[in-house]
């Protein structure tokens, strides 16, 4: 979009096309409701997920309330295993450095 077509836009001079919308709204990671109506967040959280977490995402909204606390206490010791085995490697890293 030119400048003056983004002025006019905005001035009120020009409606704003659908098409132009959803391009602003994914631009921007914006809602569209929000930018037309002016209701609801502002931002579309989900919009800077990559593929991957939005199909966890997807999973984890289908799962009941107990297998969600469930999963999330799995993931918290998947993660929490992943940071002290990459502290053991760090520190052998460092061991062989300067040994």
């Amino acid at each position: 979009m030119s400048d003056v077509a983004i002025s006019y836009m905005e001035s009120g001079r020009t409606a704003i096309s659908k098409q132009n919308t959803h391009l602003i709204c994914l631009t921007f990671g914006i809602r569209e409701e929000w930018l037309e109506k002016g209701s609801g967040d502002m931002l579309d959280t989900e919009a800077s997920l990559t593929n991957y977490e939005r199909q966890i995402l997807n999973l984890y909204r289908r799962l009941s309330s107990l297998a969600q606390e469930m999963l999330i206490e799995y993931a918290e010791k998947l993660a929490s295993d992943e940071a002290t085995l990459r502290g053991g490697a760090d520190a052998q890293e460092k061991g062989e450095k300067s040994g």
